[in-house]
């Protein structure tokens, strides 16, 4: 396809330009302001591009090119701020759907200058690829596709598995038991024989609580009938009687004791061995938990490495399919951590310069639609003459018309200049 006239009669800065270009290049000048870009601007939405028309525009014209040999005529009209393009076949007939358009001129959408300015970032630089895998065959995106799938998941697997990893491990090194060499020498006791010794313990001990309760009360009771019988002596003889009966009985009593006094240092005994048991069934516990985190722990790190294997194994096989792909641009592929690779080099302002980096948008550009026919350059002045003159080859050698513009300061008028170089 090539441009062979172009008429404004309002649109922005330009007011009734009419140009016969007849499929030759062309070539904008002038300084900032005069309608270089307008100029373009106009053509590309002529040609279906929604995304080139600016807010609230008016304006109309027509561009005339030639596809196949055979005239078609984009009419342009701007209403409410949007475009109504008006197709007029070669056989006269006229069609404002965007689709009998778009199937006319083709694929728009790749911008060189946003390209560019792409790789100025990271996250360009990802989108950089995404654009370059739509160039990609079916089989090819559906390939990657799946490889890189499987990468993410293993690799969000294994991001999960290590973290329980670094969990488990805290929980593991942190155990008091961590450092003993041997945990197989924790036994567990059976205390149900020291419960039942420490239960006829206590049960003993509560007789013999009683037995001096009993000794505390009678000797109250003692005090109380001395006094008594200091005052009553008339009762003597009954209070003789009654401190006899006590004073045998608090003798009973006492030799009871005496006989079978309270076991005390049988209980501290008991005690002491219930504690033991008890803290060595905790040591035999934590033990038994503590080998059942490592095993744990072995598990999930064989687990992890068997991921790392799968992400590897998905790495290689990506690697082979981009290595071994059919690259709409010779010498053009991306690596692993999503940046296009061209010709060995990374597409970074660090490692390419912009006019390199635009000499690889201009390749793409032709490569999304190469029946277009039409390469639109903005900033040519960015462009070096070995550069310049390389694209002009390029474009030459394919059969494509050049439109570019290029600052001129000083110059306060558009100038369209043709030339078939």
């Amino acid at each position: 396809m090539k441009t062979e006239k172009v008429v404004i009669k309002d649109f922005k800065v330009l007011k009734n330009i009419e140009k016969e270009v007849n499929g030759n290049h062309i070539l904008l000048l002038g300084d900032n302001g005069v309608g270089k870009s307008s100029f373009i601007q106009f053509i590309k939405i002529a040609l279906g591009d929604q995304s080139s028309i600016p807010p609230n525009a008016t304006g109309e014209g027509e561009v005339i090119v030639s596809k196949d040999g055979k005239p078609y005529k984009f009419t342009v009209k701007f209403k409410d701020g949007k475009a109504i393009v008006t197709v007029t076949t070669p056989d006269g007939l006229k069609d404002d759907k965007k689709g009998t358009i778009a199937g006319i001129v083709g694929a728009m959408d790749f911008d060189i200058d946003s390209f560019v300015e792409l790789s100025k970032t990271t996250a360009g630089q990802k989108k950089q690829v995404e654009i370059f895998k739509s160039f990609l065959s079916d089989d090819i995106k559906a390939e990657l596709l799946k490889y890189e799938s499987d990468i993410r998941i293993n690799y969000d697997e294994r991001t999960d598995v290590n973290k329980k990893i670094k969990e488990k491990e805290s929980v593991v090194k942190n155990h008091y038991l961590y450092n003993v060499i041997d945990t197989e020498k924790f036994e567990q006791v059976k205390v149900e024989e020291v419960y039942s010794e420490l239960k006829l313990i206590n049960e003993h001990n509560e007789a013999v609580e009683k037995k001096k309760t009993s000794i505390e009360a009678d000797k109250k009771s003692l005090l109380e009938q001395n006094e008594r019988l200091e005052k009553y002596k008339a009762e003597i003889a009954k209070i003789e009687i009654t401190v006899s009966m006590l004073s045998e009985r608090i003798a009973e009593n006492e030799s009871d004791i005496l006989m079978d006094p309270k076991k005390e240092s049988e209980l501290k005994a008991i005690e002491d061995k219930l504690k033991t048991a008890n803290e060595a069934n905790k040591k035999f516990n934590d033990s038994i938990s503590l080998k059942k985190d490592i095993e744990l722990l072995k598990t999930m790190e064989y687990e992890s490495n068997e991921l790392t294997k799968k992400i590897e194994s998905s790495r290689e096989l990506l690697a082979n399919t981009i290595r071994d792909m059919e690259s709409p641009i010779a010498g053009l592929s991306f690596d692993e951590n999503d940046r296009l690779i061209y010709n060995g080099i990374p597409v970074t302002p660090d490692t390419l310069s912009t006019s390199e980096i635009m000499e690889l948008g201009i390749r793409l550009k032709m490569a999304e639609n190469p029946d277009l026919g039409i390469l639109f350059i903005e900033r040519g002045e960015s462009l070096g003459t070995d550069r310049l003159k390389l694209i002009h080859d390029i474009a030459n050698k394919s059969g494509w018309q050049i439109i570019m513009e290029q600052v001129e300061r000083g110059k306060k008028e558009l100038n369209i200049e043709l030339t078939t170089e």
